[in-house]
C-alpha cells in the first residue's frame, strides 16, 4: 500500500515542465531514446513532449521525436519534427539523410493514394457517356 501513491499525489506533467533544467531535457532525451530502442515509441514520444516543452530548441529532442513518428507512421509529423530538429542544432548528416528517406516515402504514398482514388473513381469521358447515352 505504501508503495502505490494516490492520484492526488502524482506529480503531473505541467508540474514538472516548471522544474525541468537543460539538464533534465538531456535526461529525458536519453531516456527516450532508450524506450526507442526497445520499440516503446507511443512512450518516448510523450517523454520528448515533455522535453520540448521546456525546451523548445532542443535540436535533440526533436529529432527523437522525428525518428519516433517515423516509426510509428506519422510521415508528416516526422518531417515536421526533423525539419525542426535541424534548425535547432541536431545532427544535420542524419537528419538529411532521415529527410531524404521521408521525401521518397511520402511521394510513394501520395502515389498510391492517387491510384486508389483513380481505381476507385474510374474517369468519365464527356464525349463516351454522350455517346452511351444515344
Amino acid at each position: 500500500m505504501k508503495d502505490q501513491m494516490k492520484a492526488s499525489e502524482r506529480l503531473t506533467v505541467r508540474e514538472i515542465v516548471g522544474d525541468l533544467t537543460a539538464q533534465d531535457v538531456a535526461e529525458w532525451t536519453q531516456l527516450a531514446t532508450a524506450l526507442m530502442r526497445s520499440e516503446k515509441y507511443q512512450e518516448a514520444v510523450e517523454l520528448l513532449y515533455v522535453a520540448i516543452q521546456c525546451d523548445p530548441e532542443a535540436g535533440k529532442a526533436w529529432f527523437a521525436l522525428g525518428l519516433c513518428y517515423y516509426n510509428l507512421g506519422r510521415l508528416t509529423e516526422a518531417q515536421e519534427a526533423l525539419e525542426i530538429a535541424r534548425c535547432n542544432g541536431g545532427p544535420v548528416a542524419q537528419i538529411d539523410a532521415c529527410l531524404r528517406r521521408l521525401a521518397v516515402m511520402i511521394r510513394a504514398e501520395k502515389e498510391k493514394a492517387r491510384r486508389r482514388t483513380s481505381v476507385e473513381q474510374p474517369e468519365v469521358n464527356l464525349a463516351e457517356a454522350d455517346h452511351r447515352a444515344r
